[in-house]
């Protein structure tokens, strides 16, 4: 590579820096395939020592060890070779997203882990193509919280408002990762000043950001945080989450809405605004039907009618449930989804004369 050093010293400073994350990110990608294959090198040779000196137990106890560092060698490098499929058909989804709308329709950040830790692509995909005729999405992949500041800010520039975000990672109470091995957007930064020009000014204030990661809607934790600190609404779940039981839906009273349910059917997701807790308006359930139907959603419109049974209204409760049977039901949830609709019939029987319901 022939380097220009004549260039201008901002533009060398630039060219380094990008080199240098470049490398970063690919040290971030390799290194664990890596490890795992040096490991099983090391301890390969070292059970052949123990086999030459006929001593069986550390021979097998090595070779034991070798396999299985061989054995993670080999998903890790898999993994890391799916990932630009992964990312193909992520970028195909979002491309069917936005052949749908149109110009006048809100626009939704997404910004993503750039590799497939835990599947995150996966769980990805099955919340935000439910955005289909409602909005357009702009997919934001990244390593760390240093790459949410220009990517919205390149986003701002070229569209002039950026309606609602998502931060889809890993979290727990106080932080959200993109990455398994590098510390996110934590309640540390938030505190130490100057991260709420520089990542939330390019967001409406009127919008959403929602937090697609484990367990960041606690109280006291950092969804409430950002909320506090942009002033503006933010939605996170408060636990851990589920994907075939959670959905980013656009409702045309309370805008981007992250829907999500525990194994005991309760919703899992918190709603914070200028840093308090409260309650989202009431969903336009037709709406939601409408969805349902349109994704072939079995689990979403049984969601529906689980709202409908919360208000107390019986006959549309049960033809939401039966109108579930007719759409697929994903996989991972079929047999809590079935619990939840034999639940709703059981609720809704026209042979009972008080029909049961269950607390909002």
């Amino acid at each position: 590579m022939i380097v220009d050093f004549d260039r201008k010293n901002d533009s060398l400073s630039e060219w380094t820096s990008s080199c240098l994350q470049k490398a970063r990110n690919a040290y971030l990608r390799f290194s664990r395939p890596i490890t795992f294959v040096l490991g099983g090198i090391v301890l390969g040779y070292n059970a052949w020592a123990n086999l030459q000196k006929m001593d069986v137990v550390r021979a097998v106890s090595a070779a034991a060890a070798a396999a299985f560092s061989t054995f993670h060698a080999i998903y890790s490098i898999k993994q890391e070779l799916e990932i630009p499929r992964k990312q193909k058909a992520l970028q195909n989804l979002a491309n069917q997203v936005n052949e749908a709308a149109q110009n006048h329709f809100p626009l939704v950040a997404i910004l993503h882990c750039k590799d497939d830790h835990n599947g995150a692509f996966d769980a990805l995909q099955s919340r935000f193509r439910y955005l289909k005729g409602s909005c357009r999405i702009a997919l934001l992949p990244i390593d760390c919280k240093e790459d949410i500041e220009p990517k919205l800010q390149s986003l701002f520039d070229q569209h002039g408002v950026i309606h609602h975000a998502v931060l889809s990672g890993h979290g727990n109470e106080e932080s959200v990762t993109f990455r398994e091995d590098i510390f996110g957007l934590s309640m540390g930064a938030l505190s130490s000043g100057g991260v709420h020009p520089r990542l939330f000014r390019y967001i409406d204030p009127k919008g959403t950001i929602v937090l697609d990661a484990c367990s960041t809607g606690r109280k006291g934790g950092i969804a409430q945080k950002i909320s506090r600190i942009a002033q503006r609404n933010v939605q996170a779940p408060n636990c851990d989450l589920d994907g075939g039981m959670g959905w980013i839906v656009h409702d045309p009273e309370n805008g981007l809405v992250f829907l999500g349910l525990d194994e005991y059917l309760n919703s899992v997701i918190v709603n914070y605004q200028n840093g308090k807790r409260v309650l989202c308006r009431s969903l336009d359930l037709e709406n939601l039907a409408n969805i349902a139907n349109r994704e072939n959603d079995s689990s979403l419109m049984t969601y529906v009618g689980l709202c409908y049974l919360k208000q107390s209204k019986h006959a549309k409760a049960r033809e939401a449930v039966l109108a579930s049977f007719k759409l697929d039901m994903p996989r991972g949830v079929k047999t809590r989804v079935l619990d939840v609709q034999q639940m709703i019939l059981d609720r809704t029987n026209p042979l009972l004369e008080e029909p049961g319901t269950i607390a909002g």
